[in-house]
């Protein structure tokens, strides 16, 4: 432990004049007395460089994947040479010591055995220790043979994902943590295949690659989403073979899709507008599907009024003029190719009402015959009333007959040009009660005598 101190020490000497690593001072000596510097161990040799696959430094605990353990060495760095190696098959305390030689203060295990835990031990105490398990990977090779997609009725849907079939030979790769888990290692496959992507600014599919990622024990038991083209499905790896150069990849044969994905879009083509689904006839609207195409293959809309299907249209969009009032479902709906899967029906309900109204928003009093009175144009309203204010809101005409008006006047003598308000409220013969509300101009004619209001 002097030594150790006397390190520490070193370090503060050092960096006394710079207040700004203080706490970086105080890691390091906690670190390097408590035994918990990672950095001790270096692994190297075989035919290619080692990989560190885990790293747990709660339990102090590495594995590393060798690709053959030909010149295979550990090596270990501590300021004193007053250590020994052990090794463990299932856990640390059930150890065996190990023949180590020495460089100074840095001790090597040459030809270490496949499947076995390292340690070094300082003194009796297992709570500074280290563990390092080393594993070969060159004898656990992918073998995956006979890829397929499954199909029948042990598959899932085609219209929702699919799983894989074939042969699995990949041997699954364990190692023993040092309070002895025999754990399992993930090794990791891509599945890789193309898809279809919608983009919403473009209002189209586009083509993408789709890569998910699975472990070995899953690769032949877990459902991915079925691809919206058809497309080929590759397995790469696993990831492990990757960073050794060894990586393989098998695939499937041209896989057919049946999945589909629809958007569906309503325009409205007319001026009438939409008030809380609702609008007033005649209004034309346009349905549009679009969906991944060739795949999506059957369009079919149609508009139902009550039990009726009173207009069907086969293709991608629609467009229908509805004229006269009434309650309304639209629906649309798409098939694939082979008919076996449909998409989620797109279900639209509104009305139509046959009552109209039709505001003007200027007038002139004393004008020519037909814009001299504030009058509005109207279909099938049952109850009317209309009143006019001025900008303080004070009331200058209210009427309930829908076929008068107003003619700019208030107690005889006309109104000042400029901007009045109206509100109208007016019950159609589909029984609902509405209300509008705007503002009307008055202009002024030549000579007309103008009334001011105080």
């Amino acid at each position: 432990m002097g030594d150790k101190s006397y390190f520490c020490k070193l370090i503060v000497l050092l960096m006394q004049e710079q207040k700004k690593f203080r706490f970086i001072r105080l890691v390091i000596c906690f670190l390097w007395t408590t035994g918990s510097v990672f950095a001790q161990y270096t692994v190297s040799g075989g035919a290619k460089e080692p990989l560190l696959v885990v790293d747990n430094t709660i339990a102090k605990f590495q594995v590393y994947l060798v690709y053959g353990m030909e010149n295979v060495t550990i090596s270990f760095t501590s300021p004193t040479s007053s250590h020994r190696w052990y090794r463990y098959n299932s856990k640390a305390l059930e150890n065996q010591p190990v023949t180590s030689s020495f460089q100074g203060t840095t001790s090597v295990v040459s030809n270490p055995a496949e499947g076995y835990g390292y340690f070094v031990m300082e003194g009796d105490s297992y709570s500074t220790a280290n563990f390092i398990w080393l594993i070969d990977y060159s004898r656990y090779p992918v073998d995956i043979q006979n890829l397929y997609v499954m199909t029948g009725t042990s598959a899932p849907s085609p219209c929702v994902s699919f799983r894989l079939g074939g042969t699995n030979l990949t041997e699954q790769i364990y190692y023993q943590t040092p309070d002895g888990i025999r754990t399992l290692l993930d090794r990791r496959f891509e599945i890789s295949y193309m898809t279809m992507e919608w983009l919403e600014e473009s209002k189209r599919f586009i083509s993408v690659l789709r890569i998910d990622s699975v472990e070995n024990s899953r690769l032949l038991d877990r459902t991915f989403a079925a691809p919206l083209c058809d497309t080929k499905i590759d397995v790469t790896g696993d990831l492990f073979a990757r960073h050794f150069g060894v990586e393989q990849m098998v695939s499937t044969e041209l896989y057919s899709a049946s999945a589909l994905d629809i958007r569906f879009e309503k325009t409205i083509l007319s001026d009438s507008q939409e008030d809380n689904n609702e609008f007033q006839a005649p209004v034309e609207i346009r349905f549009t599907a679009f969906a991944n195409e060739p795949v999506a293959d059957f369009y079919e809309w149609k508009i139902i009024s009550g039990q009726d299907t009173l207009f069907t249209r086969i293709g991608p969009e629609m467009d229908f003029t509805f004229e006269q009032g009434g309650q309304y479902t639209v629906t649309g709906v798409v098939y694939n190719q082979s008919r076996t899967c449909m998409s989620d029906p797109y279900v639209y309900t509104f009305s139509v009402s046959e009552t109209q109204i039709f505001i003007p928003n200027v007038f002139a009093p004393e004008g020519a015959p037909g814009s001299n009175v504030f009058r509005i144009k109207y279909k099938s309203i049952l109850r009317f009333h209309a009143t006019i204010l001025n900008r303080w809101g004070q009331v200058l005409y209210q009427w309930t007959d829908p076929s008068q008006g107003w003619d700019g006047k208030y107690r005889g003598s006309y109104v000042p040009a400029g901007a009045y308000y109206y509100v109208i409220d007016y019950t159609g013969t589909d029984g609902k009660s509405r209300r509008k509300t705007g503002d009307i101009n008055v202009v002024r004619a030549s000579g007309t005598q103008q009334y001011i209001i105080e």
